[in-house]
């Protein structure tokens, strides 16, 4: 609205605002609630930030995330979008006069406040990150920066509970963005080309949240080694049948002075163990076991047995890369961190009764800055980058939702 000489629905009302707008701020936002001209709100050349709670009754799904999907850098300015998901954070508990009733009064005693996070705790995570994200916009504070990718920089400041942050700037070059065609082998940079091994999940696929689709496309990859003894380590499945996902370059130019990035988030579906990542020492036995129907084994596909109490360890792998010389650099996706397991909450008390519980996929920004490559491998050029590929190495199954894996300047 604050460029267009017109009002989108009735070009006889004139606008004339100008305002020199250089950043926006969403606070636990809807979307889609007006769409000028019958199409979602797209802005550019603005810098974005939305925050949202994952214990919110009132836009119980993470909707500012589209409008972040939307946001777009044309010019030769520095911008960024960010957003910060917060578990325990609920609709009305960022300001001081809304309170912890998300659905109006007389509800309150249907909802589960025991997980809220207390007002001065949510308040106090609204004062952090707005004030933070107005000295960046406005004051060029860009040593705030990384705040907006890993909130951990902020410890010293927030209350403790999960954060999820996602990040995107105007420097960011895409080598896969997953946006580009249906085809599974190519990359969005010209020349790329994409292989897998050993995967049981491998599709791209529109990101659904709660209520909407996410406005973007991205990689879904599973894999499941089924060990037969639960207390052998993921290292004693044989190499060749290790999964793994590859992104062939051809002429991607990588300044030193990069950082690979990419958005992460788990997926709740099965990784599927009637498939090929399914190995057994005995190969006898792996067969057999693979003709097992749904009826025989009481269980359907995406659920898990009820004696599976026990708490999921967070997904691991190794990241790898390789110069035109073939030298290479691998460490561990938990160099940064190891992935958040996909976030469960009760809104609702009737939600215990029912044995209910809400979730959708949220994504965090993982960071590694060439300097760090150069220190395990000094020989290792990221100039020459040919390939990236991720190694399902350390944890025994998962699936992974991936978007948007490219480089950007090292805050």
């Amino acid at each position: 609205f604050n460029t267009l000489p017109f009002y989108p629905d009735d070009a006889s009302v004139r606008f004339d605002y100008n305002y020199d707008i250089k950043s926006v701020i969403a606070i636990a936002p809807v979307d889609g609630q007006y769409e000028p001209g019958e199409s979602r709100s797209k802005f550019e050349n603005v810098s974005y930030f939305v925050l949202h709670g994952a214990q919110d009754a009132d836009v119980s799904s993470y909707m500012g995330s589209q409008q972040y999907e939307r946001v777009r850098f044309t010019d030769s300015l520095y911008h960024f979008k960010a957003g910060l998901y917060i578990y325990g954070a609920n609709h009305g508990q960022f300001n001081t006069s809304w309170g912890n009733n998300d659905v109006g009064n007389p509800f309150t005693g249907l909802l589960n406040l025991k997980q809220l996070l207390p007002a001065e705790d949510q308040e106090k995570i609204a004062q952090v990150y707005i004030s933070s994200f107005l000295d960046i916009t406005l004051k060029g504070k860009r040593e705030y920066l990384p705040l907006f990718v890993d909130a951990r920089r902020g410890r010293d400041w927030l209350p403790q509970t999960i954060y999820l942050n996602q990040f995107e700037d105007s420097n960011f070059k895409p080598i896969a963005n997953f946006d580009e065609d249906f085809n599974l082998a190519s990359t969005t940079e010209d020349g790329g080309e994409i292989s897998t091994r050993n995967l049981s999940v491998w599709r791209e696929q529109e990101i659904k949240l709660k209520w909407e689709k996410k406005g973007s496309r991205a990689l879904f990859a599973g894999w499941n080694y089924d060990l037969e003894d639960k207390s052998d380590p993921v290292a004693s499945v044989p190499d060749s049948l290790i999964a793994s996902y590859k992104i062939y370059l051809d002429t991607v130019a990588v300044d030193s002075s990069a950082a690979l990035v990419f958005s992460m988030a788990e997926s709740g579906e099965s990784p599927d163990p009637k498939s090929k990542g399914k190995w057994a020492k005995n190969e006898s036995e792996n067969t057999k076991e693979n003709t097992n129907t749904e009826e025989e084994t009481g269980e359907k596909e995406g659920e898990e047995s009820e004696d599976d109490e026990e708490p999921k360890k967070p997904i691991d792998f190794t990241i790898q890369l390789m110069d035109s010389t073939g030298q290479k650099v691998s460490f561990p996706l938990s160099r940064f961190a190891p992935l958040q397991r996909e976030i469960e909450v009760v809104i609702k008390k009737t939600d215990f009764i029912k044995d209910e519980k809400q979730s959708e996929k949220v994504f965090q920004t993982f960071y590694f800055p060439a300097d760090d490559f150069r220190n395990i491998n000094p020989d290792f050029k990221i100039s020459g980058l040919k390939e990236v590929k991720f190694i399902f190495d350390k944890s025994e199954s998962g699936v992974v939702v991936i978007d948007n894996i490219g480089f950007m300047k090292s805050l």
